[in-house]
């Protein structure tokens, strides 16, 4: 009986010291909304074990991996059993970065566990929303030049993110640009520089005044704005 038990916990000890010694991986594919794979995506992943991760939180540089030509892609070297949290984005083909507050506001994502070699289940990454793109064009409206130093702010029209206290997209900017915008809800954008009169979507420099611009799945807008130097009159 000693015996019996004895084998018994060198068992244990031999398996536990196996596990440790293992690496988890994730293993799965990108699919559109019609469920087609989609190729040269890249998925981007959280450790929701390791921290308290929000979406939107990360700074830095991120690991990430690109899917195939066959919209497959694996991550290895994770921590077996822990969840994780996979977003995906491929921007030429309108699917923006989901850990982004302006596109995932709540931060949903989809998750998945870390599971050793021989066990590992395949994973259907779904990809979007689609976004639609913003292409703007900022000059001055006298001179008709570029403006320099320009800086822009693009906000939800339901607030959200914003109300859960996460920051606008917002940062300086060329004055000839594109990105991708949400398609769930209106958007308002503003552009400013230095010795210019802020400029607020669909063209005033009242605040007050601006209104949300709507968009639909892939389509593409473009703003010429004109930007008003400050201290201009109107005649």
């Amino acid at each position: 009986m000693k015996r019996i038990m004895l084998c018994m916990c060198v068992f244990v000890v031999t398996y536990s010291l196996s596990a440790v010694g293992q690496t988890g991986i994730i293993q799965g594919s990108a699919v559109d909304e019609n469920a087609d794979p989609v190729s040269e995506a890249e998925v981007t992943w959280f450790d929701l074990d390791a921290s308290e991760n929000v979406v939107e939180a990360h700074t830095g540089p991120q690991a990430s991996v690109n899917t195939d030509k066959t919209g497959h892609f694996t991550i290895e070297h994770l921590v077996v059993d822990h969840n994780y949290a996979l977003v995906a984005k491929k921007e030429s083909a309108g699917y923006p970065d989901m850990s982004m507050s302006l596109y995932n506001p709540l931060g949903k994502t989809q998750t998945t566990t870390a599971r050793p070699k021989g066990q590992v289940l395949e994973f259907r990454l779904q990809m979007g929303p689609k976004a639609a793109r913003l292409k703007w064009d900022v000059r001055d409206a006298i001179t008709g030049a570029h403006v320099k130093g320009l800086t822009f702010a693009m906000h939800r029209g339901d607030g959200a993110g914003e109300s859960a206290g996460l920051a606008p997209l917002s940062g300086s900017a060329p004055a000839s640009y594109s990105l991708l915008v949400p398609t769930d809800v209106g958007v308002s954008v503003e552009f400013s520089a230095k010795g210019y009169k802020t400029w607020y979507y669909p063209g005033t420099t009242t605040k007050a005044a601006t209104t949300f611009m709507s968009t639909a799945p892939g389509q593409t807008t473009k703003l010429d704005v004109r930007l008003e130097q400050a201290g201009a009159q109107h005649n």
